[in-house]
C-alpha cells in the first residue's frame, strides 16, 4: 500500500470516529498506533456523547470533542427548540474550527462523519477508497485510502487509513482508560455476588437496532444454571440502559442460580467489572469488545454478521453458524435464525474449556 507524505512535525490530528461504542473500540488501534509511530502528533478525537465516556482521560488524546447527537436530534425535531439547537450547533463548530487542525482521519466513512470533516475545517481530509464509504463520503476527502476488499477485519480497516499520513498500518494492542473511582465501584458491586468461584458474566443485551444479534434469554439463562452448578461459577448478569427486564428474564431462567448485576452509571464502571471476570460471554454488542480491549477471557455468540470482519480482534472464541464474507445485517434474509442455532451444548463447553485455560 502506497505511504502518503507524513504531516510536520507537531501537526494537529482529529480523529472521526462518532459512533457506535463497539465501533469506537474497534478503532482504538489505530490510535495506538498513530502515537506510538508519531509520538509528536497532537490528536484530538470526536466522538458522539454516548461512547465519549470510553475515552476520556486516554492517554494519546489530547481532546475528545464530544458531538451531543442526543441533544440535538431532540432538539432539532421541536419547533420551540430549532434555533437555539442550530446556535448550538454553529457555535460547535466555529470552536472546532478554532483548533486549526492539520488533517482530519475519518474512520467512520458515512455522510455524517464526512460533514463533520468538512465542518471541522481541517486542512486535509482522510477517509476510506471505494466500497468502505456510503452515502457520498468520498466527496468531502482529499485522499482517499484503498482498503482490501472482501472480509476485512474492522481492526485493519481502521489501521490502513494512517498510510494517508504517511505512518505503516502496525498492529498495537488497544489502551482502555479506568481510573481508580471505576475500580472501587466495580469492587462494590461484587461485593454483593454471591460465592467464591470464577466470575462468570453474561451480557444478553444488543442496542434496539441489533436485536436480532441477540441470544434468547432462556438459553443464557439455561448456560448461567449449567455454569454455577457444573464449575461453581459466581454468575452475574449485566445490562446497560433499558436492559433490565431481558437480563431479569435470564436470572430468572437460570433458576435463581445467577445474579442481577445493580445498575452501573457509566461505560467505564460497565468496563472495570468486566476487567475482573474471569469470562464474558455476549454477542455482537459494544461490551463485547470492551471486554476484548481488556483481553477479558471471552466468548462470542455470532450469528447475523461475520465475525472475521467485526468480531473480537486476536482474542477470545467465537462461535458462528452464519455464512463467511456475509458484512450486513440486511442482506440475510433470516438473521435471527442463525442466533437460533447456537446451542447451549456447544456455548456451555466453550465456556468451560475457557475457564479451565485460565
Amino acid at each position: 500500500m502506497p505511504l502518503w507524505p507524513p504531516l510536520p512535525s507537531g501537526a494537529r490530528v482529529l480523529i472521526i470516529r462518532l459512533s457506535a461504542i463497539g465501533d469506537v473500540l474497534v478503532a482504538l488501534p489505530a490510535l495506538r498506533s498513530l502515537k506510538r509511530q508519531r509520538p509528536d502528533l497532537r490528536v484530538s478525537w470526536a466522538v458522539e456523547d454516548r461512547a465519549a465516556d470510553l475515552l476520556r482521560g486516554h492517554p494519546d488524546l489530547e481532546e475528545v470533542v464530544v458531538y451531543p447527537r442526543r441533544r440535538w436530534v431532540r432538539g432539532l425535531k421541536r419547533p420551540s427548540t430549532l434555533p437555539g439547537t442550530l446556535r448550538d450547533m454553529a457555535r460547535t463548530f466555529r470552536e472546532l474550527r478554532r483548533q486549526r487542525y492539520d488533517a482530519a482521519l475519518d474512520l467512520q466513512g458515512n455522510l455524517k462523519s464526512g460533514l463533520f470533516g468538512l465542518l471541522s475545517g481541517a486542512r486535509l481530509r482522510i477517509g476510506f477508497a471505494g466500497a468502505h464509504t456510503r452515502e457520498g463520503n468520498r466527496l468531502f476527502n482529499h485522499r482517499r485510502v484503498p482498503v482490501p476488499t472482501g472480509a476485512v477485519h474492522r481492526v485493519e480497516r481502521d489501521l490502513a487509513l494512517l498510510a494517508g499520513i504517511g505512518l505503516e498500518p502496525r498492529y498495537e494492542p488497544p489502551v482502555l482508560p479506568l481510573d481508580p473511582e471505576d475500580g472501587r465501584a466495580a469492587e462494590e458491586l461484587l461485593a454483593r455476588a454471591d460465592g467464591a468461584g470464577p466470575l462468570v458474566l453474561l451480557h444478553p443485551g444488543t442496542s434496539d437496532f441489533g436485536a436480532v444479534k441477540r441470544w434468547p434469554a432462556d438459553r443464557f439463562g439455561a448456560l448461567g444454571e449449567r455454569l454455577a452448578r457444573e464449575s461453581g461459577a459466581r454468575v452475574v448478569v449485566t445490562w446497560g440502559p433499558g436492559e433490565e427486564e431481558l437480563a431479569g428474564a435470564v436470572v430468572a431462567a437460570s433458576g435463581g442460580r445467577a445474579a442481577l448485576a445493580p445498575p452501573t452509571r457509566s461505560l467505564r464502571e460497565l468496563a472495570a467489572l468486566i476487567r475482573r471476570g474471569a469470562l464474558f460471554v455476549a454477542a455482537d454488542t459494544g461490551p463485547l469488545q470492551i471486554a476484548a480491549a481488556l483481553r477479558v477471557p471471552l466468548v462470542a455468540l455470532f450469528g447475523p454478521k461475520d465475525p472475521s470482519v467485526y468480531g473480537p480482534y486476536r482474542t477470545g472464541t467465537v462461535l458462528y453458524h452464519g455464512l463467511p464474507g456475509l458484512p450486513s445485517v440486511r442482506r440475510d434474509p433470516h438473521p435471527s435464525q442463525r442466533m437460533e442455532n447456537l446451542t447451549v451444548e456447544e456455548v456451555f463447553e466453550a465456556s468451560l474449556r475457557t475457564l479451565q485455560a485460565r
